[in-house]
């Protein structure tokens, strides 16, 4: 079974790192905060307090500290106890011994403590969430109400990734509820679709267009109101409710 990890993004608003008494650094900072909905296009999401509890106790954790989310730039790890991880009263907070003598920690704090780098990040599979109906736009708020969660890493650019991961989870639910209903679908071609619901301009209306062009399409078509074809952006956002129905 494919493992399909997603990454989220907090700033780094009371990152620290101070020297300790044995000649090493300790790192802290939020890897999430909750209750706080971030603006995804398609959705909102925000974190429940408690969706780390199960996944960070010390039989099941198994979590890297990561720069850039490089698989080869491990800087700490729970199973080893360099890496701590909690929920306080603000999110998921993330402690770390780091060795000064380790290529990727000389490379990481002197931008951290420069503010060069000055965000986090978390890649977790959802164990549970929830939807419901956010303000009148007609978008949903995720609750990520459990995860399983796989590292923590400080990240210089976080959006590309954030947006792609949730076009292709969006995506994927959309062709499932397809084939589910007997349909043919291609997560590729639904992924485009989202996405030029979200950046293209297809919900314009008569009143948007420019007088010039109205004129040649009614000289084009005498009879335009006789097969009115659907606007693009109804299969858009059918592709893109699609997605919820699998997780509700």
């Amino acid at each position: 079974m494919t493992v399909t990890i997603e990454r989220r993004y907090a700033t780094l608003t009371d990152v620290e790192v101070r020297d300790t008494d044995n000649g090493g650094l300790r790192f802290s900072g939020h890897a999430a905060v909750f209750n706080s909905p971030t603006d995804l296009g398609p959705f909102r999401e925000q974190v429940a307090p408690g969706a780390f509890k199960a996944t960070i106790k010390p039989d099941r954790s198994d979590v890297r500290f990561l720069f850039n989310h490089e698989p080869d730039s491990v800087m700490a790890r729970t199973t080893n106890g360099t890496l701590e991880l909690r929920e306080d009263t603000v999110g998921l907070l993330a402690e770390a011994d780091l060795d000064p003598s380790d290529i990727d920690v000389q490379r990481l704090i002197p931008k951290l403590r420069s503010g060069n780098v000055s965000q986090m990040s978390f890649g977790f599979r959802v164990i549970k969430d929830e939807w419901e109906k956010d303000g009148d736009d007609g978008r949903e708020l995720r609750t990520l109400k459990e995860v399983q969660l796989f590292d923590v890493s400080a990240v210089t650019f976080p959006a590309y990734d954030d947006t792609d991961a949730a076009l292709a989870s969006m995506a994927r639910g959309a062709v499932a509820v397809a084939e589910s209903r007997g349909l043919d679908a291609d997560v590729s071609e639904v992924a485009d679709a989202i996405r030029d619901s979200m950046t293209s301009p297809h919900d314009e209306g008569p009143e948007d267009t420019p007088a010039e062009q109205r004129e040649q399409t009614n000289e084009d078509d005498p009879h335009p109101d006789e097969t009115p074809v659907p606007s693009p952006s109804r299969s858009h956002r059918e592709a893109r409710l699609a997605y919820v129905e699998t997780t509700l």
